[in-house]
């Protein structure tokens, strides 16, 4: 893993969904290595082992952290990692163990195992070889405990195994995808309500369940909502509004509805295993 002067040496940062932590190593590091007159003995980019992102730009949370330090990540979009990747960089560097667990197992050979590093292996006497996600990560925030605490999962998941959520029959995203914050912060311009139609008609869930009254309101063009279970549905399909697991909503909490919503998921779980066949 030599750089020559015709060909730079390639490095390839990877993480989940190549919105937080791998982009912003990926600036990082081209900053660093710029500014140690590196910059055409060196090249860079990063990746996602998952496809949810794909063209997307990075979290807002992302490129504000960067813009106050002084980097700027607007122009990232995100990709997911290909076998080409192997080919194409010297070093592919994971976000944490989760993912050099999935890169290892997608190496089609010795030479291209011998590419991967975990990043926090760089740095001498780390506390931790994993870079934690802040993808529903904020200090106080409910979401994974409850998701737990209700039955629909049956592990307690950390926010880097969020996309195990789909092998429990579970999906997520977002309605505002470039702003966060308190929803007095939320602007509707940055809301998306035409993509997240699409992909509830693309995926044609047997529930939809909001964290939080805002989206719900925005969606369904309501004024205001109750929590729990809604006399209407979304085109056939039963919605939940749900009080929002976030620190900032902590005085409106209220587990119940949540549970409802175990209780109904619960009900088509067990449906679903009386009805398959029997080998």
């Amino acid at each position: 893993m030599t750089a020559t002067a015709v060909e730079p040496f390639h490095v390839v940062f990877v993480c989940t969904g190549n919105i937080c932590r791998s982009p912003m190593a990926d600036v990082v590091f081209r900053w660093f290595a710029e500014a140690a007159g590196l910059g055409d003995r060196v090249a860079s980019t990063s990746a996602g082992t998952g496809d949810w992102h794909v063209g997307e730009r990075a979290d807002q949370r992302t490129i504000d952290a960067l813009d106050r330090h002084g980097y700027d990540g607007t122009r990232h979009r995100a990709r997911q990692f290909t076998h080409a990747d192997f080919a194409r960089n010297d070093l592919v560097v994971a976000l944490d163990r989760s993912h050099e667990r999935i890169l290892r197992g997608w190496a089609r050979s010795e030479a291209d195992a011998d590419k991967i590093a975990l990043l926090m292996s760089f740095e001498q006497g780390a506390r931790t070889l994993d870079v934690p996600d802040p993808y529903y990560a904020g200090p106080g925030n409910r979401f994974w405990p409850t998701l737990h605490a209700v039955g629909l999962t049956p592990v307690l998941l950390r926010p880097p195994e969020y996309p195990r959520l789909l092998g429990f029959g579970l999906g997520a995203t977002d309605l505002n995808k470039i702003e966060f914050g308190a929803d007095t912060a939320l602007t509707r311009a940055a809301d998306d309500i035409a993509g997240l139609v699409a992909k509830l008609d693309a995926a044609r869930p047997r529930a939809i369940a909001f964290n939080g009254k805002r989206a719900a309101c925005a969606v369904l063009a309501a004024k205001t909502l109750a929590y729990g279970r809604q006399s209407e549905t979304w085109r056939d399909i039963p919605v939940f509004v749900l009080p929002s697991t976030s620190r900032r909503a902590g005085a409106f909490w209220d587990e119940r509805p949540w549970q409802a919503l175990g209780e109904f998921v619960r009900v088509l779980r067990d449906q679903r295993l009386r009805t398959m066949p029997v080998s």
